[in-house]
């Protein structure tokens, strides 16, 4: 009897062993990431579990896919969820795939890989993403491309998330959550709030005043000089300059100069500028909303990206001002 007991607790040690090597081992059946016709194996999943973009009151997951595994309390030593999002794509995940699920099951995908010279490809959507558990404690399910892996995933051919890069992956995972970072308070209106007339008062002015504010005077972006000045009073340093003239230098292969760093700075200001020009928003209204002296709740209305969109936003007085606490997802006005 005491044998079959032992017996017993031995098989009931190494499943545990088992599943907790599952976490941190190599698996050779996460899937395949090919990019360009360029394959590398996806062997540990890593899932960390905090406040969702829109809504950090609501939960929300981030999936490391890796080719290796991650530098040891990689995870443990994040400072929050949103670092550890952001350091996946530059540090964190060399070779492989993010994958963060919404609140809402919405997905964001971040790859990484050797045929992208350093770079990173990136995609949103609903579709291709099939979740069987999400948390408390595991996130189980698989994700694909358009094609997946084959002609019965799809038309065979790869995705074309670029049009100079194509991508194919199809990946089923079932990852232990290793961290949880704690969502955001629930902001509610007292019971004696009050409504807000259009213009939204003392808080919609702050709100217009942080959110609608004119952008910035850029310089001439054909104008290195121009651009080097700009960056230099951005907080620049000569440090961020060699730096960039290492990883192009490494990118392309040579010797990369100076103004060669700073033009390819420039560039990407550029397009950061442009993309926030399209994003700004322009012709801000303040349509009402309710303030209880504290917390106050704004319907909003706006143009960007060339459509007219709403929202709510959520203001807290703070040290006798008042901050955007919250802005709800846009949509369409009603």
């Amino acid at each position: 009897m005491r044998k079959h007991c032992e017996a017993v607790v031995f098989l009931l040690a190494f499943l545990w062993v088992a599943n907790a090597m599952a976490a941190t081992h190599a698996s050779p059946t996460l899937g395949q990431l090919v990019v360009d016709g360029k394959s590398i194996p996806l062997r540990y999943a890593y899932a960390v579990g905090g406040p969702d973009t829109f809504d950090g009151t609501k939960q929300s997951y981030l999936i490391l896919f890796t080719e290796k595994p991650l530098p040891p309390d990689a995870i443990k030593n994040a400072e929050s969820f949103d670092v550890l999002g952001e350091k996946s794509v530059r540090s964190l995940l060399q070779s492989g795939l993010a994958l963060q699920i919404g609140a809402d099951k919405g997905y964001h995908i971040t790859i990484r890989h050797p045929a992208l010279n350093d770079r990173e490809l990136q995609k949103s959507g609903f579709s291709g993403l099939q979740i069987s558990s999400l948390g408390p404690d595991n996130v189980t399910g698989s994700v694909a491309s358009s094609s997946g892996m084959g002609k019965s995933e799809g038309d065979g051919g790869p995705e074309e998330i670029t049009p100079t890069h194509k991508v194919q992956f199809k990946i089923r995972f079932d990852a232990p959550v290793e961290r949880r970072f704690p969502l955001e308070q629930k902001i509610e209106l007292a019971a004696n709030a009050r409504k807000l007339p259009a213009g939204g008062g003392d808080p919609g002015k702050a709100w217009r005043d942080k959110e609608c504010k004119a952008a910035p005077a850029l310089p001439d972006f054909n104008n290195a000089k121009a651009v080097e000045k700009y960056l230099f009073a951005q907080g620049m340093t000569e440090k961020d300059i060699q730096e960039q003239m290492d990883q192009l230098s490494k990118r392309d292969g040579r010797k990369v100069t100076r103004e060669e760093a700073i033009k390819s700075m420039g560039e990407m200001l550029k397009a950061m500028a442009d993309l926030g020009s399209a994003m700004a928003l322009k012709d801000c209204k303040v349509l009402g909303g309710a303030n209880d002296g504290k917390v106050a709740i704004l319907q909003v209305e706006a143009t960007m990206g060339g459509g007219r969109v709403a929202t709510d936003v959520t203001m807290t007085k703070e040290a006798g001002a008042w901050t955007v606490k919250k802005t709800g997802a846009w949509r369409s006005p009603k």
